[in-house]
């Protein structure tokens, strides 16, 4: 309930920090097409937004609980649900964030250097109450990831390990505790994790391909989907979101290793 709850805390307090600017509306429709002309450094930056919005552990956390919560087929259209509304959360919460960041920090010619900076920027507009709401969106935002960040390492390594993928399992904890570990790592001997988050999620966005062709497999399968094995739209959507991130991908890694 807690973490519900600060999920919506999160979209609540960017809609209404949105609403408190001035945003230039037709500037931000065109923001959104899509220009292949950038230098090196915009295709990076671009490269790791779509390795952002890509949240490539919502699937994995949502098949490894439908398994361990015992879901049959009968559940399949909750499942369908559940995972479509969080993809939508997932990206009214990051088109908000982008929207609400860019209609003050570009204009201003600002370079965000950490969350503070991004912050800051907001109190000119807003006031502090700009500002306090940008910080709880952000807070809200860290632990709610952190939590299904945590999941998804915890069954992954455990699956990986060949031990049972339970939540109430110590190994599944102690796995859970190496990563958390490893994380608060970075600011401890001096990483900024903020301005390495776009490499991070160009390495997320360079592995989705590899996940969406084992899932188109696996979908394709009547021996593991039954009677849900996916359908012609289906496969034609996942062919082709396939290939435009296999064009990201080889955009991302030939511009960061020039």
């Amino acid at each position: 309930m807690a973490l519900q709850i600060m999920v919506w805390i999160l979209l609540a307090s960017f809609v209404i920090v949105l609403f408190t600017i001035d945003v230039p509306w037709g500037e931000v429709f065109k923001g959104f097409i899509p220009q292949m002309n950038g230098g090196k450094d915009e295709l990076i930056t671009l490269a790791g937004l779509m390795g952002a919005a890509i949240a490539i552990n919502v699937p994995m956390v949502g098949a490894y609980g439908c398994v361990q919560n015992k879901w049959t087929p009968k559940r399949f259209g909750l499942s369908m649900f559940e995972n479509t509304f969080t993809n939508i959360m997932l990206w009214l919460v990051q088109a908000v964030v982008i929207i609400a960041c860019a209609s003050v920090l570009y204009p201003a010619g600002i370079i965000v250097t950490g969350a503070g900076t991004m912050a800051q920027t907001f109190q000119p507009f807003a006031g502090r109450f700009g500002v306090v709401l940008m910080c709880i969106g952000l807070l809200g935002s860290v632990l709610s990831t952190m939590a299904s960040q945590l999941l998804a390492a915890g069954y992954f390594l455990t699956d990986a390990f060949g031990w049972e993928a339970d939540l109430s399992s110590r190994r599944f904890k102690n796995c859970e505790l190496v990563i958390t570990l490893f994380g608060l790592s970075a600011p401890i001997i001096g990483w900024n994790a903020f301005a390495l988050s776009t490499y991070g999620a160009g390495f997320n966005l360079t592995f989705f391909p590899i996940a969406s062709m084992i899932m188109l497999y696996l979908y394709n399968r009547k021996d593991v989907m039954g009677e849900n094995k996916a359908k012609p739209v289906m496969n034609v959507l996942i062919v082709i979101a396939i290939a435009i991130s296999l064009i990201a991908t080889v955009n991302y890694w030939v511009n960061l290793l020039k």
